[in-house]
């Protein structure tokens, strides 16, 4: 074999290490909000046992496209940033980066389990508001189950930060500078706006592309409250006069 040929075929190893790595990080955040929803519908299950299973299944499916859409916003900035940092800093960025956000996706997580049962809607951003009352938020703390949700907000974070960890991020990767691995970036990069965006359609993803049935607890399910919380706080309304 030729010198140009050990270099082609260390070229195709590395880019598909980059490739595999691109598919276990975006699959682990799908992966992620699909937990979410399961302990979601298992937190209320007295709501769930009036559903009938069709119903429970087809919340799933119709969950994942938001599921997608959200996995899709978290993976962009990696993914652009790996054809700009070098291999050892862009480790540990993207361990500190992927560490914060999954701490803030399991709060809103957390707290929309307890929330929805006051609200009966999923967490949006006006809650931040809510919440800032301290006479309307500690009457809230004080009927909530505290230490069951501290238990599950601790078994998530475990969880979810261990498999991130030793599945996504545990395996060897490098970020290359090559025209290939450039190319290659930029493509997987490009190609999360379709999830982004919730498909092909010309009008983008709203939380009311994902209800399916008459059943109110069934389309709740089927939201991704992550995404839910972003886009409320994107398309929130001014209350008061600027001016």
């Amino acid at each position: 074999m030729t010198y140009a040929t050990f270099i082609f075929a260390d070229i195709a190893i590395s880019l598909n290490s980059q490739i595999n790595f691109y598919i276990r990080y975006y699959v682990y955040w799908i992966f992620l909000f699909v937990g979410f929803r399961l302990l979601f519908c298992a937190y209320h299950f007295d709501l769930l046992s009036e559903l009938p299973l069709s119903e429970i299944v087809f919340s799933l499916i119709h969950g994942l496209r938001m599921d997608a859409s959200m996995a899709a916003y978290i993976s962009l900035m990696p993914f652009i940033a790996s054809y700009f940092i070098s291999s050892k800093p862009y480790g540990v960025i993207l361990n500190i980066y992927s560490t914060l956000i999954l701490f803030l996706c399991t709060c809103i997580m957390i707290a929309d389990l307890e929330l929805f049962n006051a609200w009966k809607y999923r967490m949006e951003y006006p809650a931040l508001e809510y919440l800032a009352n301290i006479k309307e938020a500690t009457a809230s703390v004080q009927s909530a189950p505290i230490v069951l949700l501290l238990c599950l907000f601790a078994g998530v974070l475990g969880f979810g930060y261990f498999v991130l960890q030793k599945v996504v991020l545990g395996k060897n990767y490098t970020t290359l500078k090559s025209l290939h691995a450039i190319t290659l970036s930029l493509i997987c990069s490009l190609l999360l706006v379709l999830p982004m965006r919730g498909g092909l359609g010309i009008a983008p993803l709203n939380p009311g592309a994902v209800y399916f049935s008459k059943q109110i607890f069934a389309n709740q399910s089927a939201i991704n409250v992550v995404w839910n919380f972003m886009y409320s706080a994107v398309h929130q309304k001014v209350k008061s006069n600027p001016f």
